[in-house]
């Protein structure tokens, strides 16, 4: 029924997990032939241990914080592997965020304890609480433990946690829950998770060094203002350079992953990434993008978001308020349309926005060309998995097509293809792209503009010579040109831009 609600433009309120409209996971929950095509390097080189850590990685540029994993005893009988540990801190909430793989044996063993929190003089303490197993999703694989923390010591940046058992508060684990917050924002009304992954020689044409900074630009472009990208520590060193533009132009904060287990992150670890993820933008992000990958796009036709703009153009931060306020529908913080906060939570609350994607031909000249370029794709959704926004306000944990976890009173809202869809740029068959749709291929030329109008000279601030602070912005075009003949390449090589050496606030009048 849902599949045929959807196929007539209906919208509906689905409780969380949602696994239809057009597409059905295989039996292992994992997408057919899965590819994430977002490669984080030019040519192969020798790696470097997966849990060693240079100069260099340790001076990463607005580096928010380093991922690695540690097992820990937590009663005389239970030890766990503890993923990450995170503070998360707003206005007026603090708490602390551990995250565990979830199983079912862990997850009942979790529950019959009593763990809490405290900090190292004894001053604060706290019930963990714990997310994850409560609910009937399918495939959950991640749960987290979590406990309230003094707002007051949001400006710190490392916290160290006593786990204590029981009444007699026996100290069984001592963590520290570090990153620098000040190099977020206090606020984003649209976020981005990006995750690492690698490139195939072999196959040129899904290179990331082309993927990444078109993606990048794209979703900036609609809205995004900012994405959390994950690194490895074995990663080639020219992904520092790709994402240089990205990082002063304080677009882009990493994330340092340095788990001797992880070589090479695929599908299983981009649910650690994901969760981490939700836990660092938690009080930041009004809305998250955790799971989409460098060759998915996305496509909302709204007609009356950014002023009639619609898939043309406009925010998809401002298309998702649409979709709600439209719907009678309301954000976290209890209003249609509203700002984030958890202050009240209406019956019918979407904690997040669940769509199908058309599987896309690739284009052309898959590596001198943008993948929106291609305006060819199946005639119907793919029977894969959803994939989804979220308020991250709303949320405990996540699946990589679904939440687990959710706040009580909220739900999944599934959004038919006329209103919002994945493009996904995939497959090479001719034959079953046979449907033409050029709702973003129309788009790029707004690529074609130059970045700016000034001059690029250090030190030349007119007014008449740079446009507009949003339109200061890194220029993929010219980066493909100047990427294609290094394809498979050690040579180095610099992104410029017609007006890179001027900063945005200088040209905010």
């Amino acid at each position: 029924s849902e599949v045929a609600a959807a196929a007539a433009g209906q919208q509906q309120h689905v409780a969380a997990p949602l696994v239809s409209g057009g597409g059905v996971c295989d039996s292992s929950g994992q997408e057919p032939h899965y590819v994430d095509s977002s490669l984080l390097q030019l040519a192969p080189q020798a790696p470097r241990r997966a849990g060693s850590t240079n100069a260099a990685e340790a001076q990463l540029p607005r580096l928010l914080a380093t991922l690695q994993s540690s097992r820990v005893n937590v009663s005389y009988s239970l030890s766990v592997e503890i993923k990450s540990v995170v503070p998360s801190f707003g206005r007026n909430e603090g708490f602390v965020a551990f995250l565990l793989e979830y199983n079912v044996e862990l997850w009942n063993a979790s529950v019959a304890l009593s763990l809490s929190c405290a900090s190292v003089d004894g001053s604060h303490r706290s019930q963990v609480k714990m997310y994850g197993g409560e609910t009937g999703a399918d495939y959950k694989t991640y749960m987290v433990w979590k406990c309230d923390w003094p707002v007051e010591e949001r400006h710190k940046e490392c916290h160290t946690v006593h786990l204590e058992e029981g009444s007699s508060r026996t100290l069984r684990a001592s963590v520290r829950a570090c990153q620098t917050p000040k190099l977020l924002k206090k606020s984003y009304n649209m976020a981005a998770c990006v995750s690492p992954v690698w490139e195939t020689p072999d196959q040129p044409g899904k290179s990331g060094i082309l993927k990444l900074p078109q993606w990048l630009e794209w979703n900036f472009m609609h809205g995004f203002e900012h994405f959390l990208v994950y690194t490895l520590s074995s990663a080639d060193k020219r992904v520092q350079q790709i994402l240089k533009l990205f990082v002063d132009r304080r677009l882009v904060t990493q994330v340092l992953l340095t788990d001797a287990n992880v070589q090479r992150p695929g599908y299983e670890t981009q649910g650690w990434m994901g969760n981490d993820c939700l836990y660092r933008m938690k009080h930041r992000a009004r809305w998250l993008m955790p799971f989409i990958d460098r060759d998915e796009y996305l496509r909302f036709n709204v007609s009356s978001a950014n002023g009639g703009g619609g898939s043309d153009g406009g925010s998809f931060s401002h298309a998702a308020a649409t979709v709600l306020a439209e719907q009678g529908l309301c954000e976290a913080g209890g209003k249609k349309g509203g700002a984030a906060g958890l202050e009240a939570m209406p019956s019918h609350t979407p904690h997040s926005l669940s769509f199908g994607r058309f599987t896309f031909a690739y284009p052309g000249d898959s590596v001198r060309a943008f993948d929106i370029e291609s305006n060819l794709r199946e005639k119907h959704l793919a029977h894969l998995c959803p994939k989804y926004i979220v308020q991250p306000s709303l949320v405990h944990v996540l699946f990589i097509h679904w939440p687990t976890s959710w706040v009580q009173g909220t739900q999944s809202l599934w959004l038919p293809a006329a209103m919002l869809a994945g493009y996904h740029y995939r497959t090479a068959a001719r034959k079953s792209t046979s449907v033409t749709d050029d709702m973003l291929r129309r788009r790029r030329a707004i690529w074609e503009r130059p970045s700016s109008a000034g001059s690029g000279v250090r030190g030349q601030r007119s007014p008449r010579r740079c446009r507009p602070r949003e339109e200061h912005r890194p220029n993929s075009l010219h980066w493909m040109h100047r990427l294609q003949p290094q394809i498979g390449k050690r040579r180095s090589w610099t992104p410029r831009g017609r007006c890179r050496s001027v900063s945005p606030p200088s040209c905010s009048a």
